[in-house]
């Protein structure tokens, strides 16, 4: 027979001891955290601004086909007296984007597009984001030995 006393005592280890992490077990969960947050946030911030450079070029292709329609009707890409409906009338109404859109060549014949980064934006490796009338796309400011190839 044992004694009930001997048990209880047996199952809560020893006398006097709480239970709980030791400061070592903490210290080590502490530091593997910190490594994943270390690989993860740069990661994630990389893939958000990938994401709004995603938006940015298809909002400039969108701008692209909408000028060739107008050209299609009018036979110029220009603006003539700043018509209301016109492609490029009209851009950057919101306040929270992170590229302005802009035309900052307009001719008969040629245009080009343009998509500059603003706010949170201006950390992204492409730079201002171009396109043309012959569907040449292109980057300037760009980190050195990136290429449009990278952005686009």
């Amino acid at each position: 027979m044992s004694r009930p006393c001997a048990r209880r005592t047996a199952l809560r280890g020893r006398p006097g001891r709480s239970r709980g992490f030791t400061l070592m077990e903490l210290l080590i969960v502490m530091v593997v955290v910190g490594i994943l947050a270390a690989i993860a946030i740069p990661s994630y911030n990389e893939q958000v601004r990938r994401t709004r450079r995603t938006e940015a070029t298809t909002r400039l292709l969108e701008m692209a086909q909408a000028l060739e329609r107008w050209h299609t009707v009018n036979r110029t890409y220009a603006n003539p007296a700043s018509a209301p409906n016109h492609p490029c009338t009209g851009l950057n109404t919101d306040p929270q984007r992170f590229y302005d859109l802009s035309c900052p060549t307009l001719t008969a014949t040629q245009f080009a597009l343009q998509a500059a980064p603003r706010q949170a934006q201006t950390a992204d490796k492409c730079g201002t984001l171009t396109y043309d009338q012959a569907g040449r796309k292109g980057v300037t400011g760009a980190a050195s030995g990136v290429t449009a190839a990278d952005c686009w």
